[in-house]
């Protein structure tokens, strides 16, 4: 079966979505008939992986194919302005309609307004509203329709905070948790008040199909991003309703002896305590455990059913006017979250792999379907994506095309996956994924992670100081070298001599 040509691509991105928080991914309970369809119609990725657990350095990773360390975007607050191209600026000088709808978050959000890359500054909004008329360009996107923060956080500014203070100027009180249909008082959960027509999911599938129908008579890329399932965990109706607490899978347990054999920032996330953060932490025991996760939980399923029925809307419209059989359909997630697997929430340098392992699906027209458990990661979205265009793919770019995969001819299968983080005042730190191992280096710590995934898929068993595993972590160290030296980008290239 040969896949028919393609001539459009639509990136969906969630923020913070565990893999198994969808049908296709083995969840039983969760409804997810969007994500369903684009995983048995197409490829569904086991072992894809993030390149930083946090948002704009993972979505950075996504959008130029590059490691952090080659686009500068370390941390969440590191301006993106190395000049490394996007996606969006690849296709542009291919002559595609390039746009964004909703979150992008390649720039920081909170502080004073920087004199560039301004266009992610909440405060820049709040001072210029003006801003509400400006729709790009932007990071390779020429049509922009912007959505900045989460849950009650996406009132204050962007294109959506505009759309609520001239369209629905009380929806700005209902996001926020003091106008919860139910609140239960447990850590950053709420029954949202806001009614599903003026939700910012909502508000994003409706400016997608809009720019759709602008760019129908064109070859376009959109990329359409959602802000949820990331916390405060606060769905709208009928959404929040829809999970009962009391049926939510339990999580991986911890224990205090299993977490002290991690490096120390674990097990004082896990207390409460300061770890990478100067603020204090929720402590998993008094905050976290039991009823609270459990509500947790279930405002997360709602919130990804939320999403998952915003995304069947737009490919529905897709398929309304015939685009969908010439259109590229990836869907993947910066990051996963934690949502209390060994005693943890959120997101973080934990290189557990509900938080690193993320869920990449794909959809091409005409295509094999196929459940691929080879080794993927996100810098290879962009490769995929030329090749799949027919464009020629820059040679400084280190991921590998899993377009062969389409018509079940797998390509440069990796036997290697990389992420890496540099939290402030942490070590600088790597992880190595391999087809059974994972290991991770921590600089010039002692400590470090050594797990063997195929005999303990849940990682209760750290043996990175097991003297009978020593030889396995110098080869994974070496190993990680090497890695590290073949991804190296060269970029900015060279210019001439004179």
């Amino acid at each position: 079966m040969k896949p028919r040509p393609v001539r459009n691509v639509l990136l969906f991105l969630t923020d913070q979505q565990r893999k198994d928080s969808i049908g296709a991914y083995g969840n039983p309970l969760i409804r997810t008939p969007s994500f369903d369809r684009i995983a048995r119609e197409g490829l569904r990725f086991e072992r894809a992986y993030t390149q930083n657990p946090f948002c704009s350095p993972a979505r950075a990773s996504i959008l130029t194919g590059t490691h952090p360390r080659t686009h500068g975007v370390w941390h969440n607050g590191i301006q993106f302005r190395t000049g490394v191209p996007t996606l969006g600026d690849m296709l542009l000088e291919e002559g595609f309609r390039t746009g964004s709808v909703g979150k992008i978050h390649l720039n920081p959000w909170f502080g004073e307004a920087p004199p560039v890359c301004f266009e992610e500054s909440r405060r820049h909004w709040e001072e210029h509203p003006e801003m509400a008329a400006w729709h790009g360009p932007y990071c390779g996107f020429q049509d922009v329709h912007m959505v900045l923060g989460h849950g009650h956080y996406s009132m204050y500014a962007g294109h959506y905070g505009a759309y609520l203070k001239a369209a629905y100027p009380e929806g700005a009180e209902k996001l926020k948790r003091p106008a919860a249909l139910l609140d239960d008082g447990y850590l950053e959960t709420w029954v949202n008040a806001i009614p599903e027509e003026h939700h910012y999911d909502t508000w994003i599938a409706d400016r997608t199909v809009e720019m759709i129908d602008r760019c129908a008579s064109e070859r376009f890329f959109i990329h359409c991003s959602f802000p949820d399932p990331h916390h405060p965990f606060t769905a709208c109706e009928p959404y929040a309703s829809m999970y009962s607490p009391g049926d939510m899978p339990d999580s991986i347990p911890a224990s205090e002896e299993e977490l002290e054999s991690m490096p120390p920032f674990y097990v004082r996330q896990h207390r409460g305590e300061p770890s990478f953060y100067d603020r204090r932490p929720a402590s998993f025991d008094k905050d976290i455990a039991g009823e609270p996760l459990r509500a947790i939980k279930a405002q997360t399923y709602g919130m990804v059913t939320h999403v998952d029925t915003c995304i069947g809307r737009i490919l529905d419209h897709l398929e309304s006017r015939g685009l969908l059989e010439e259109t590229l359909i990836v869907f993947t997630t910066d990051h996963g979250e934690l949502l209390g697997d060994h005693g943890l929430l959120y997101k973080g340098p934990f290189y557990y792999q509900s938080l690193v392992n993320v869920p990449l699906l794909m959809r091409r027209p005409g295509q094999r379907p196929a459940v691929v458990t080879d080794l993927a990661a996100h810098v290879d979205i962009v490769p995929t994506v030329l090749e799949s265009l027919g464009v020629q793919t820059p040679e400084y770019l280190p991921g590998r095309s899993l377009a062969g995969w389409f018509a079940g001819e797998p390509q440069h299968s990796r036997d290697a996956a990389l992420t890496e983080f540099r939290p402030f005042g942490c070590p600088n730190m790597k992880v190595l994924h391999t087809g059974r191992w994972k290991y991770v280096y921590y600089g010039t710590e002692e400590y470090g992670e050594l797990f063997d995934l195929a005999e303990d898929p849940e990682e209760h068993s750290n043996l990175f100081a097991d003297p009978a595993h020593r030889e396995t972590r110098d080869r994974l160290q070496a190993r990680l070298l090497q890695e590290l030296t073949a991804t190296e980008a060269p970029w900015p290239g060279r210019g001439s001599w004179e």
